[in-house]
């Protein structure tokens, strides 16, 4: 098996070889129709103020087959959580920003670790967990 090998309904698009980018879009807008497409984006608040992300935004505010974007923001105070509300209100698609250190996520993570005890996965001093990911399988099912 590759190392690129890919089950379940979490994709990752790989650089293999030529690509026909115009083939590609027009597949995606295809699926699009049945089976909306959702991006989890991860970010710092830090990345806000840099070009790389501003430059992402520029080329999202193009795509048309992305319906959702869920924005996983790292640590940010109250304030900077606003900021990125405000930063990411330019994009045309149905987008969500996760605080992932705000008190309802900071809750759902206690939950988490009372109910999982000692075996949560620690990540910079954090309980780590897939919770973009569950938001979207969550408001999937509505």
């Amino acid at each position: 098996m590759a190392d690129f090998y890919q089950s379940g309904v979490i994709a990752t698009f790989h650089k293999l070889g030529t690509i026909d980018l115009e083939k590609i879009e027009a597949e995606l807008s295809w699926y699009t129709v049945e089976r909306p497409i959702a991006l989890v984006l991860p970010s710092l608040f830090s990345e806000l103020h840099g070009d790389a992300l501003k430059g992402i935004l520029r080329e999202l505010k193009e795509v048309k087959y992305i319906k959702e974007i869920v924005v996983a923001l790292g640590p940010a105070s109250e304030e900077e959580f606003r900021y990125a509300q405000d930063f990411f209100s330019v994009l045309p698609q149905k987008t969500r920003i996760i605080w992932n250190t705000g008190p309802r996520i900071d809750a759902i993570y206690r939950a988490i670790e009372d109910a999982a005890g000692d075996e949560g996965v620690q990540t910079a001093g954090r309980k780590k967990t897939k919770i973009e990911l569950l938001f979207l399988l969550c408001n999937r099912r509505r």
